[in-house]
């Protein structure tokens, strides 16, 4: 932690005076898992459902499994409406985050549809990489431990999973972790939505509460609250109930998005003043990052909403800083995974489609987004 002055505004005639503060790194704030995969596991993932084990019921366990900062019961739970959507589950689907500690042998998580899952136990992962879920019908992950040792166990989701259901081989044997201790939201599009918000909690050692709906933006609606969607821009009104719906909160993150190149960057940046005032009215004292468009994608546009953007945010007081990932990303290139072409990191990260990362890239992108947010410095 150290002190640092910086000239404020005081006073009705704008008039300068120096404030002295003391500061300190988000950095500082991570807690960053290791690499190194867990040992103490057998993993399995598969279409088979698990014999010999007691499925935990729906409706009795609400104080035994975290989602995010919340405690919930696993009856047919998508993440998604924790976002501020209007939509129904099925038709918004987010990533999400789910912890148990579990003291027996062996724990099965169910999953329905989505694209894939990570597994950690206490804060290591299970795999190197997110693995692929069953394209139909549930996966079940299994996990099975030499003894009953009590284990935090967490499983990241993305892309529209549903949280189905769980197994155990012993009554009574898991509770919900305590929550953890830097509690942040991530404000964005689908990028947000779909995996960056749960990968960037892991490998920051963080909490952070997914608000993204995809398709939306500054101005971008994705169809607006009446939508197939459900979704609504990111100063909407439903917006910032959903952000007003969470827990006390140390960090504030907006994603700007590509889904705004329709619009002009003067327009763009009226409304992102006005929901960064907007923030900083609902949540004082939270501070506020901005992180620019997604890089690699957007073209000339979104080059100059970056640009736009990342002097309006350098002056709004509202602003901690702004993160210009669109110039400091490395993933960079025309390809794709399905069409490689031999000019950047696109190549093995970017999605089919041409606008999505894989989940892989996700991940990728949420470690890079890690070390850019580490040096920002905010008051302690």
């Amino acid at each position: 932690m150290t002190s640092i002055t910086f000239p404020t505004k005081a006073g009705a005639d704008g008039a300068y005076a120096s404030k002295s503060v003391k500061v300190r790194e988000l950095a500082s704030r991570m807690n960053r898992p290791g690499r190194s995969l867990y040992s103490g596991v057998t993993y399995l993932a598969n279409s088979t459902e698990p014999t010999g084990m007691t499925e935990v019921a729906y409706g009795g366990n609400q104080a035994r499994f975290r989602v995010g900062s919340a405690l919930t019961d696993l009856g047919g739970l998508w993440a998604p409406l924790i976002n501020g959507s209007t939509a129904s589950p099925g038709t918004s689907p987010s990533g999400f985050t789910a912890e148990v500690i579990h003291a027996a042998t062996r724990f099965v998580w169910r999953l329905g549809y989505g694209s894939s899952h990570h597994v950690y136990v206490d804060d290591q992962p299970v795999t190197a990489s997110p693995q692929p879920n069953n394209s139909a019908g549930y996966t079940y992950v299994s996990l099975t431990f030499p003894d009953a040792t009590p284990r935090r166990i967490r499983i990241e989701c993305v892309t529209g999973t549903l949280l189905a259901g769980a197994y155990t081989t012993a009554a009574n044997t898991f509770h919900a972790p305590p929550p953890r201790a830097f509690q942040a939201a991530l404000i964005g599009d689908s990028w947000a939505q779909q995996g960056i918000a749960e990968h960037l909690s892991m490998v920051c050692g963080w909490n952070v509460q997914n608000l993204g709906q995809a398709g939306t933006g500054y101005l971008a609606d994705g169809g607006g609250a009446g939508g197939s969607l459900g979704h609504t821009a990111f100063g909407s009104t439903q917006r910032r109930a959903a952000l007003a719906a969470l827990g006390p909160l140390n960090l504030i993150m907006d994603l700007g998005s590509t889904n705004d190149t329709p619009f002009t960057p003067a327009n763009i940046v009226t409304a992102a003043t006005a929901h960064w005032a907007a923030v900083a009215t609902d949540r004082p004292g939270v501070p506020l990052v901005v992180i620019g468009p997604e890089p690699a994608r957007g073209g000339a546009e979104a080059t100059a909403i970056n640009t736009a953007l990342k002097a309006a945010a350098v002056a709004h007081p509202a602003v901690a800083a702004y993160i210009d990932w669109r110039t400091l990303s490395t993933l960079t290139g025309t390809g794709k995974t399905t069409a490689k072409t031999g000019d950047g990191l696109c190549d093995f990260y970017m999605g089919a489609d041409d606008l999505h990362p894989i989940p892989d890239g996700y991940l990728y992108l949420a470690r890079e987004l890690s070390g850019l947010i580490g040096p920002v410095l905010v008051e302690a």
